[in-house]
């Protein structure tokens, strides 16, 4: 219980540290030092939007300037209107709401280079467009006579005011790093084809990540209006994103403290070299290159060494406590694996004249199959036969161009990966397809996201149905990990790991989905005899449960062992189907996979 107090504290302290600071500041300094100290607190809450999205996600965005002036800009006109700087921000966060959601809709299919040149054009359009139109927004010369903030309160008044907004921006995005949704968003950033196969919607998600961002840039450049009282198109232009990006990469990517420190250092930075303004992207260049390379964790990184703390956040396992013995998590929430799959003595999955080709070679040609419920059904043949093919199109990744699949009786031959696995459809891969920069419980618990998740708001709010919901998923993964034989390397960082175990985390994530049907592609491939030896006791274990399995595997004494059926499938086509003693004498059979007719 130690481990989870000290994790729960951990955020407090820190930001009850800096808000001290902060607040120091106030009858120490005069107003030069007051307002840096403002734009530090402005600056946390972009660089915490834009962490969030590109950090945690990994959407790189080049465009969050052009968001804070969505919100800038907004909330000044509204402001200067009405005579209200509340109203203003209120419209300001609004409008770079519906923009960024509308800038997450047009790019969802695009990543990396391509969404940064996207954001690139949108932060280029934005300032183009405020230097435009003039007679609204002043072009190049800008807003002036914003109304302030809190009028009628002096400007200390005001800066303890944008301390208390920091510091819920703060919190807020804090109870996301501790929900489930954190290791959603970074699957994402991991391998999008994998994180939908795992039931979350990428597109869906990517248009929630852009919209807290948005939020959380709009407030900032609202806040940043009515404090500054000016504003004009050059503020916003591309180089200020770059700024944010560098203070990010300083502060440290999908650290949860990265914004503070980040902010930090672009902020006080500047200030304290002012003389030397011409040499400011040398200054940055060397900064950046030092950064990269003696702590790619980024100065949160390097505190949280120094101070023994181990890997940044992002990187943090579930707490130790969660790691219990398995009876006694049977006992309080029952078997995680238990009763997903119904006996029936009508199959569980149908494949009816499936058909699949690929610029013109016929990769699948009018495979027909059933798989009974409670059953392991083997999936055999050559290399190249269309196997993996055939899983892919269960799975939802591959569209038949012929045929149709019926699962638990409903046709779903044109569901995307997420909407099939939601259905109880799970799948391993035969390149892995791991997380590998997450520990082995993140990618249970990224699999349980589904089954187990509030809603983004109720995590953000940190209620205590969402409380409780992290601990049952906790719970369960503790479990599932137990049950497979992880349970020693639950903390481990996947990619630490050796193969055979990898393998193994792979069929964890997949009954963390706690599917119907679980498709294994290869699982034995690069294991030695003890692990399939382990590996064909898991397999019989999970089949016990309840859990119908579709196998596709090359080791012939495995499958003798393990399966209940056996299809066989050569050049696309399927060719025999029986029991697996049958299946080795059938001579076409023995021709096509065995190389021999005898």
């Amino acid at each position: 219980m130690v481990n989870a107090i000290r994790i729960k504290l951990k955020p407090i302290l820190v930001m009850l540290i800096v808000a001290i600071v902060l607040l120091a500041l106030i009858p120490l300094s005069g107003a030069y030092i007051l307002r840096l100290a403002t734009l530090v607190l402005i600056y946390t809450i972009v660089l915490g939007g834009l962490n969030l999205l590109t950090g945690v996600g990994g959407q790189v965005s080049l465009g969050h300037a052009g968001l804070v002036a969505v919100g800038a800009y907004t909330s000044a006109l509204t402001a200067k209107s009405t005579g209200s700087a509340g109203l203003g921000i209120f419209t300001g966060l609004v409008a770079a709401t519906a923009i960024s959601s509308m800038l997450a809709l047009s790019s969802w299919r695009l990543k990396g280079l391509y969404l940064a040149i996207v954001t690139l054009a949108f932060n280029i359009i934005v300032v183009r467009f405020v230097e435009g139109v003039d007679f609204i927004t002043g072009g190049a010369d800008g807003i002036r006579g914003i109304p302030s903030l809190a009028v009628g309160l002096g400007e200390q008044w005001r800066y303890l005011l944008l301390v208390g907004i920091a510091t819920c921006c703060f919190f807020l995005l804090r109870n996301i790093f501790s929900s489930l949704w954190l290791h959603a968003f970074r699957s994402i950033k991991e391998n999008e084809e994998v994180a939908e196969g795992l039931g979350i919607n990428v597109a869906g998600y990517k248009v929630i990540m852009f919209m807290i961002s948005g939020i959380y840039a709009a407030l900032a450049g609202s806040l940043f209006a009515h404090y500054n009282g000016y504003i004009a198109p050059n503020i916003f232009d591309v180089d200020k994103t770059i700024l944010f990006l560098l203070g990010l990469i300083i502060g440290g990517m999908g650290n949860l403290y990265s914004p503070i420190i980040g902010s930090i250092v672009i902020v006080l930075l500047p200030a304290y070299l002012v003389s030397f303004y011409s040499l400011h992207p040398l200054f940055w260049s060397i900064f950046l290159i030092v950064a990269v390379f003696f702590f790619p964790e980024g100065l949160a990184g390097l505190v949280q060494r120094v101070f023994g703390r181990g890997r940044m956040h992002r990187n943090r396992p579930l707490p130790a406590q969660y790691l219990r013995q398995e009876e006694e998590l049977t006992s309080q929430h029952g078997n995680v694996l238990a009763g997903v799959g119904v006996p029936s003595s009508s199959p569980l999955l149908i494949l009816e004249d499936i058909c699949k080709d690929f610029q013109g070679l016929r990769a699948l040609d009018g495979i027909s199959l059933e798989v009974m419920p409670g059953s392991i059904h083997a999936l055999i043949g050559p290399n190249g036969a269309g196997k993996t093919t055939l899983i892919n199109i269960v799975s939802g990744f591959y569209k038949p161009d012929q045929g149709e699949i019926f699962f638990a009786g409903e046709q779903i031959g044109g569901l995307s990966p997420h909407q099939i696995a939601a259905r109880g459809i799970a799948r391993t891969y035969q390149q892995l397809g791991l997380f590998e920069d997450m520990s082995v419980i993140d990618n249970v618990l990224a699999s349980l996201h589904l089954r187990t998740h509030s809603s983004i708001v109720e995590d953000m709010l940190g209620t205590p149905r969402c409380r409780e919901r992290r601990k049952l998923a906790g719970d369960m993964a503790a479990e599932i990990l137990s049950f497979v034989g992880l349970q020693g390397v639950a903390t481990e960082v996947v990619a630490s790991l050796p193969h055979g175990v990898k393998r193994l985390v792979g069929v964890a994530r997949a009954l963390a989905l706690q599917p119907k049907l679980l498709l294994l592609d290869e699982p034995a491939a690069g294991l030695n005899d003890d692990e399939v030896r382990h590996l064909v006791d898991l397999l019989r274990a999970i089949r016990d449960k309840g859990v119908t399995i579709l196998l596709v595997e090359h080791r012939i004494s495995m499958i003798l062992e393990v399966s209940d059926n056996v299809s066989v499938l050569d050049y696309g086509k399927k060719i025999a189907h029986g029991l697996p003693g049958e299946i080795l004498r059938d001579a076409r059979v023995r021709k096509a996979y065995l190389g021999t007719e005898a």
